[in-house]
């Protein structure tokens, strides 16, 4: 909004005086010496100026000051070219719907109100009244008494749907019919007892929220329920559900037949892959980075006694493919020099003497440019930790590809680990009895 005001006359409207971009006058009920208001001319602000009240007055009630000094009448915006006087009247005309979740006893739990404007308000029983905001103990489907009675009387199908307005509907056509609260994606795992043994069909809005969803409580429900099966219901327009399909003249008995021609939703992929022996026999054969010692694209473990010499072993390893060597006592290397990463906790304050010295026993004059140390401390069962240092490792600038993953100490466990990286974006991880880094 433009204001058809300059500083100077809102100065001279409210007996204050410019300072800078802005207008120091008295505030409202304030002496005529009083300067701790400020009004600054602002293009993008609804009234075209905006107020700062220094000691601290409603700003509100300096707006109305501002506009009354100004000889200015207020008169609401429309938003998104909707009379606001005519949307009040709406939500006043419209009461919010009310939903109540019950214990399994019928004792009132807690309850949704949704207003016209789709916005949702908790509320939970302390046994005498509604107090704002959601219980804190578990939480409970939606019609849980209606749900716990249909499986006493041998009824097991049972709908999941979005919202309660749903359940609802459905529930009009004689169904059983549930919901959670808190909406799409809120499917708590602490829900799926309520659904043992029963026939699950997951009726999902149509969009990719509700796609989401239905993924959800499959995969919460797949281990627990007799059966899981999503049912799309036909002709949905976008984002619509099944009130809004009931409401185009679903029925019933086609609802009955959508559900019994619905596929069995299929199971998450299996964590774990078995062969026989006649699968393994058709693996292609090892591929080694140091021929016979350590794979080119697996894990290898290097493993003795506290004290035994494994982490001199191990850096010697890393020197040979760092430097290029061709060979590690006749075992085969590349023979051309392999970024190696190594990550070393403790010990680094020998690691400038040890690579001297293998240089100087070695003949090499110039230092390695594909070796690389991290000293920083790192959990490897830290998940987001774990994924950063991968982020960090291809960022590294020193390699286009890390070779060689390679743990550093003893931690009394008796191993050390390292693992070959593959090109950069593939996983690495450290395994075997290898307890620190």
């Amino acid at each position: 909004m433009t204001l058809n005001f300059t500083t100077r006359e809102i100065a001279l409207a409210l007996g204050g005086e410019i300072s800078g971009r802005a207008v120091l006058a008295p505030g409202p009920n304030h002496s005529t010496k009083d300067r701790s208001l400020s009004i600054k001319v602002d293009p993008t602000a609804p009234d075209g100026f905006v107020v700062h009240s220094f000691a601290g007055d409603n700003p509100i009630t300096c707006k109305d000051y501002v506009r009354d000094k100004l000889g200015l009448r207020w008169e609401p915006q429309k938003k998104n070219g909707v009379d606001p006087i005519r949307r009040m009247q709406e939500r006043v005309s419209t009461p919010p719907a009310e939903y109540v979740y019950r214990l399994e006893d019928g004792t009132p739990y807690l309850r949704v109100k949704r207003t016209s404007e789709k916005q949702f308000y908790q509320s939970h029983w302390n046994g005498q009244a509604w107090v704002n905001g959601a219980p804190k103990g578990l939480k409970v489907p939606y019609r849980l008494p209606e749900m716990v009675q249909a499986a006493r009387d041998g009824v097991m199908d049972i709908m999941i749907v979005e919202g309660e307005k749903d359940a609802d509907n459905l529930a009009a056509l004689g169904c059983i019919a549930t919901t959670n609260s808190a909406g799409a994606e809120k499917f708590a795992p602490e829900l799926a007892k309520w659904f043992k043994d029963r026939n699950v069909y997951v009726l999902p809005d149509n969009d990719e929220a509700g796609e989401r969803h239905a993924k959800q409580v499959v995969e919460t429900l797949q281990k627990v329920a007799r059966s899981v099966r999503v049912v799309r219901l036909p002709g949905l327009p976008d984002k619509g559900d099944v009130s809004d399909w009931i409401e185009a003249g679903g029925t019933a008995d086609e609802l009955a037949d959508l559900l019994r021609d619905a596929p069995a939703a299929e199971g998450p992929a299996s964590r774990f892959k078995f062969e026989t022996f006649s699968d393994l026999k058709t693996l292609p054969p090892a591929e080694y980075l140091m021929d016979g010692w350590i794979p080119e694209r697996s894990v290898g473990l290097l493993y003795g006694r506290w004290g035994s010499g494994k982490s001199f072993l191990g850096f010697d390893w890393c020197l040979h493919l760092a430097f290029g060597l061709p060979d590690w006592h006749g075992a085969k290397l590349p023979g051309v020099p392999t970024d190696v990463l190594i990550i070393a906790r403790e010990g680094h304050a020998g690691f400038v003497k040890r690579v001297n010295a293998f240089m100087q026993y070695r003949g090499i004059s110039e230092d390695p440019q594909k070796l690389v140390f991290m000293r920083s401390s790192i959990s490897f069962l830290d998940d987001a930790a774990f994924a950063a240092l991968k982020d960090d490792i291809k960022a590294c600038p020193s390699s286009d590809e890390l070779r060689l993953f390679r743990g550093h100490g003893n931690g009394g466990s008796g191993s050390s680990g390292f693992e070959v990286r593959r090109p950069a974006g593939d996983a690495a991880s450290v395994f075997g009895g290898w307890s620190g880094v």
